[in-house]
Parts: C-alpha cells; structure tokens; sequence
C-alpha cells in the first residue's frame, strides 16, 4: 500500500525569478546609465539566471557599493534581494527589498517588490504581513499574468489570518478571469474546501481499499480520520484527512505530533 505524493509547498514566484536585465536600465529611453554600471547589473543578472546566487549577489552588492547614486539602485536592491531568496536568506532578503521600496521610481518594479515581500513574509510565517504587502502588489499590476499567480498566493494568506470570504473573491478572479492559467485548477481546488477549517492531510490512495486501512490505522492510533474522494485529473483518488481545526496555527501544532505517524503529512488547504 503506497500513497500518491501531493506536494504542497511554497515555492519562488515564477515571475520573480527572472533578473533585471538592460530593460530595466533603459526602458523608455528615460534612464541613463554608464556602460561599466550596465555591464556589471547585467553580469550579476546573469549569475542570476544561471543559478549562480552567491555570485550575483555579490556583484549586485558591488553595483549597490559603487552606483548608490544612480536612478537604477533600486533595481540592483531588488536583484540581490531575490539571490537572498533563493539561499533561504530571507531577514537580509527583506532589508534589500526594503530599499528597492524606498528607491524604485517604477510602478511595476514596486508591486514585484510588494510580490516577493508576501512570499518572503509567508515563509516566515507571517500571514498577516504577508496580506499587506500580497494587497498592495494587486493594486500595483495590470489586470494580466502574473497577476493570476498573485491572487492566488494572496488568497492563500488571507485563508492563514482566516478572512475566508476575501480569499474566496481572489480566488474567484483566478478562475473566472485566468481560465487557462496552472493556478486556475489549484484555485478551483482551494473553492471547492467545504468549510472553514483547516485539515492535515495523510494520503492519497488510488485504491479505496487502501485508503480505508489507513483510515483504520489512523483511528487505532486515537486521531479523528475522515476518507474523502476527488478528482485528479480524469481519475478518482481518494484523501485521507484528520480534524477541522479552526485556525492554521491550531492545525500545525497536531502537525508536529501527526508527522510521527504519517511523516508527509500536511496542512490542507
């Protein structure tokens, strides 16, 4: 009997893990910037995409040390900060978001900043702060991707503080208004929770049969475990769930003590 592994974790916004490159340096033609300043932002943008964090941050850094002054800093801000994300750095990450906050001269450059401050603040496990900054990047980004990918995290944060309603309209514009995008099925799956509680989710099982031991084994071992069916893409699977607890934190404290029965077991939704 095995399982099918669900993972739901957090990952980098897609759209925020690409580097600043020269648009950002010349966009419009209003900026202007040395070539030797062009030359090292866009080395550091290409460690970047090469998943070379350590270096570009240290050529962002050096950018930051050396063209403090010019119109563009926020932008090296912004890219050191995002090679701090991808190393897990994330109180150093948020100070670099902080200044491209303060210097950004570009609409779209601060609601990204806004963006990757709510993911920053939700791996910290700050939904509240991650709710402020999700609300301010809608406001700042046009009504196109990857504005489906932040109405999506944003309800995902507005769930955590509970506010169950909001989280229901900005999953609503992700699919009603992003038919086709990868987050309008995560969408239509987070709609489709009955209530307004949190689960641990313990398996999925292709098998009823198998599902309904672990429900079994589960139930000997005193926990309160519930078999619930859906549909993965045209087959049913079958969802082992325990409790209804009635915030995040409540749900992540069994987490701890579930997790030596059932040691892939999260929180759902």
């Amino acid at each position: 009997m095995r399982a099918i592994k669900l993972v739901r974790t957090l990952s980098v916004p897609a759209f925020l893990t690409l580097g600043m490159g020269l648009y950002l340096l010349v966009a419009g033609g209003c900026v202007t910037v040395s070539p030797d300043a062009v030359n090292l932002l866009e080395s550091a943008n290409a460690d970047y995409n090469s998943n070379r964090w350590p270096q570009a941050e240290n050529q962002a850094a050096v950018f930051i040390e050396k063209y403090h002054n010019t119109p563009v800093v926020a932008e090296a801000y912004y890219l050191r900060g995002m090679a701090r994300v991808q190393q897990k750095q994330y109180a150093s990450a948020e100070a670099d978001f902080s200044r491209a906050l303060e210097y950004s001269k570009r609409k779209d450059l601060t609601a990204k900043v806004h963006a990757i401050l709510g993911y920053v603040a939700m791996m910290q496990d700050k939904p509240i702060k991650a709710v402020e900054h999700y609300r301010q990047a809608i406001v700042g980004l046009d009504e196109q991707p990857p504005k489906d990918e932040i109405y999506y995290r944003y309800a995902i944060a507005l769930q955590r503080i509970g506010q169950w309603d909001e989280a229901r309209i900005c999953l609503a514009r992700v699919v009603d208004g992003y038919p086709s995008s990868s987050y309008s099925p995560l969408a239509k799956r987070r709609l489709a929770w009955p209530g307004r509680f949190f689960s641990i989710q313990c398996g999925m099982y292709s098998q009823v049969k198998n599902a309904d031991v672990q429900v079994g084994r589960l139930r000997q071992s005193g926990l309160d475990a519930r078999r619930s069916m859906t549909i993965v893409g045209q087959e049913p699977r079958y969802v082992i769930y325990v409790g209804r607890y009635p915030t995040y934190k409540d749900a992540c404290i069994d987490l701890a003590r579930l997790r030596v029965v059932v040691k892939d077991a999260v929180v759902v939704p």
